[in-house]
């Protein structure tokens, strides 16, 4: 019997062996991979290559699914699939990768280097000829005595990955920035823990859409409304959240921008 064996060990020492042998007969082939994870020993699996290394790079990295699910901006099920080996070369290995800071070929099983055509130009990263835009963490802005906005304290390190062909063409990429929810005023279409992207550069309000806004410290979602006066009402979707009217001079004090989507923490 012919076998073919390749061994890959991570810097936390989780040894990967790679084992593709030919049965007695030549029709049939059977694939099993053994491999030792820090913790739980040697295991031998029959999922493909590339599900036992998405495991190893979790567990290298100290965090689970749903963990990793948020980092990249995908949902659970899609991490649990191609760990389970039910999704092979999934669309969203490149967004996975990153936020595992591995390359997409090594982690679809495809080589054995830690190599990955990526470049970054702004906030614009390529990833093997895909195009992702990097998103910056809304961390609030000052105040200037006439109670508009004269600066935005941007955390560039703490960021989000997304696919820039996902994003209409008529928003502006350079504008986008995230915040994290943290209450249920708008459930159930933002939840708590809900990363929400929006639009920074606003130039009107159009009554009926959901903003970003401040409410005291706190950054949160509302439905505004454009009033006869001019004046702006906030709205929640929950009913024991009150509602707010704003004089239409001071809209640039509480709303940051508009939402363009959502991605929710899964429970």
């Amino acid at each position: 019997m012919n076998s073919a064996r390749t061994a890959a060990q991570d810097h936390e020492g989780n040894t990967l062996l790679d084992d593709l042998g030919e049965t007695e007969s030549p029709e049939k082939l059977s694939h099993e991979i053994t491999y030792a994870k820090k913790g739980y020993g040697v295991q031998t699996t029959p999922r493909p290559l590339g599900a036992v290394r998405l495991e190893m790079a979790m567990s290298s990295a100290g965090i689970n699914q749903t963990e990793l699910a948020l980092l990249a901006g995908v949902t659970q099920t899609t991490i649990s699939r191609i760990i389970n080996g039910e999704t092979i070369n999934s669309k969203h290995l490149p967004k996975i990768a990153l936020a595992l800071n591995k390359g997409v070929d090594w982690l679809s099983g495809a080589n054995t280097a830690e190599t990955s055509a990526a470049t970054i130009t702004g906030n614009k990263l390529i990833i093997d000829k895909n195009l992702f835009i990097l998103v910056p963490r809304y961390k609030g802005y000052k105040d200037g005595e006439d109670g508009h906005i004269i600066g935005r304290d941007i955390e560039t390190d703490d960021t989000r990955m997304l696919l820039s062909s996902s994003i209409p063409e008529t928003i502006d990429k350079d504008s986008l920035n995230f915040y994290i929810e943290s209450e249920r005023a708008m459930h159930p279409i933002i939840t708590i823990g809900a990363t929400v992207y929006f639009e920074n550069n606003w130039v009107a309000i159009a009554s009926g859409d959901i903003y970003a806004v401040r409410i005291g410290s706190q950054i949160t979602a509302r439905n505004l409304f454009t009033q006869p006066n001019g004046d702006i009402l906030m709205r929640a979707k929950e009913s024991d959240f009150p509602d707010f009217t704003i004089p239409n001079i001071e809209a640039k004090k509480y709303v940051l921008g508009r939402i363009i989507f959502v991605t929710n923490k899964l429970s």
